[in-house]
């Protein structure tokens, strides 16, 4: 067994018996178990759903999976929807394809197990996943604070490059290296339309 698995299955191990804080204090666990002997088709089983808001991801950090059968008729996924319809992303595994999985919301996730036969058929399968709701990552300020010049003015416009050591008195200044200072010198940028 790879170090990184025994070490995914250790923690998961500890946030089931309570411990999960030393992993993240808010992280949670979805789970289903699904069991089947016969010959007839069932309809799939499902966990309960988990929600991310449009302001929300939700973070995948262990998957744990599990699964005896006597010929394989079953399945058991991690099923992602963000509003066009279910998706798996972990179909019986519990391999992540990286470290960690961010599902950015709006979005839900859910486990779902199926019997994929009619044949005599004994399966008994687990899926267990560890994971956290976390507020989205704020978009970088050099985004967030552009100057934008829009594409149908009819003048000219004139780009401000302005310094100030309070925030409050602005004074010209032009592009180029600066020295070091005693005070912070900040600088902003600014258009004005000819």
């Amino acid at each position: 067994m790879k170090s990184t698995r025994l070490f995914r299955n250790f923690v998961f191990l500890f946030s089931l018996l309570g411990l999960g804080s030393l992993v993240s204090a808010n992280s949670f666990t979805l789970s289903l178990a699904t069991e089947r002997r016969g010959v007839q088709q069932s309809s799939p089983e499902y966990s309960d759903e988990v929600v991310a808001e449009g302001n929300e991801s939700i973070v995948i950090e262990v998957v744990n999976y599990r699964a005896e059968y006597n010929s394989y008729v079953g399945s058991i996924s991690l099923d992602v929807n963000a509003n066009n319809g279910w998706v798996p992303l972990i179909k019986n595994s519990n391999v992540l394809p990286s470290d960690k999985i961010t599902l950015q919301g709006p979005c839900k996730m859910r486990i779902q197990g199926r019997n994929n036969s009619y044949s005599d058929y004994y399966y008994r399968m687990y899926m267990d996943i560890l994971y956290t709701i976390a507020p989205k990552e704020k978009e970088a300020p050099s985004m967030k604070f552009a100057t934008v010049i829009p594409e149908n003015l009819e003048n000219n416009v004139s780009i401000i490059l302005e310094q100030s050591t309070d925030l409050i008195n602005w004074s010209s200044a032009n592009p180029g290296v600066f020295p070091p200072s005693t005070s912070k010198r900040f600088f902003r940028v600014r258009s004005v339309e000819e």
